[in-house]
């Protein structure tokens, strides 16, 4: 499969919806990507979420820390696995996290430009249920008001497995030409409707299998 890898940019107050399916009722294990480039770092407290299932899986900016993260939340409680990465406005960056509940212990990680940051081992781990909840990108909903991001972003993907650090890596060499589909469970490459800096498509078109497409929010 070949994307071409196109930036598009979420300006304030723009975010995109992505329909609730059953596929990424992910538990169990789950690797969930995108490219970033932060446009404005901000002032706020908590997170910038670049992409998340409605903010119970999300990979973000921790603005107080100040670091690129990987969140999840567990029965009650969430579980944050920080980079060593501060980000800098105006670079892209490839931002992947990942869970795996087959090994012993069970394990997260967070990857930076195809390279394994940190590793957290959370033995009594699973991943809070997400069923019937969105796929957003460019937004935090979990606050009230809302959190839009300022950041331009491209190549979303989700998968159902934890990808290698192998595979992590080949994703980021090949921006976008990599081929990696097994468990893919959705990729929007947000390489429509582009004018200017402004996402201006009506469809922003998934071309995994799945073919769920999301919607300008």
């Amino acid at each position: 499969m070949a994307v071409k890898l196109n930036k598009t940019a979420l300006t304030e107050l723009d975010y995109i919806k992505i329909p609730s399916a059953t596929q990424y009722d992910l538990t169990t294990a789950i690797s969930m990507m995108c490219w970033v480039k932060i446009n404005t770092k901000g002032v706020a407290v908590g997170q910038y979420t670049f992409v998340s299932r409605n903010d119970f899986i999300s990979i973000q900016h921790d603005i107080p820390a100040d670091v690129l993260q990987f969140a999840y939340n567990y029965t009650t409680t969430w579980r944050t696995i920080q980079s060593t990465t501060t980000p800098t406005a105006g670079v892209w960056y490839h931002l992947v996290g990942t869970f795996d509940k087959s090994g012993t212990p069970f394990t997260g990680a967070v990857y930076v430009n195809g390279v394994q940051s940190t590793t957290s081992n959370n033995p009594t781990d699973t991943i809070q249920s997400t069923a019937g909840q969105t796929l957003n990108i460019g937004v935090k909903v979990s606050v009230s008001p809302v959190t839009f991001v300022q950041a331009s972003i491209a190549d979303v993907r989700l998968y159902n497995r934890a990808l290698s650090a192998n595979e992590i890596s080949t994703v980021y060499a090949c921006q976008g030409h990599d081929g990696i589909v097994s468990g893919l469970v959705g990729r929007w490459p947000l390489n429509e409707g582009i004018d200017g800096a402004t996402a201006v498509s009506a469809t922003f078109y998934d071309v995994s299998d799945y073919k769920n497409n999301g919607a300008k929010g």
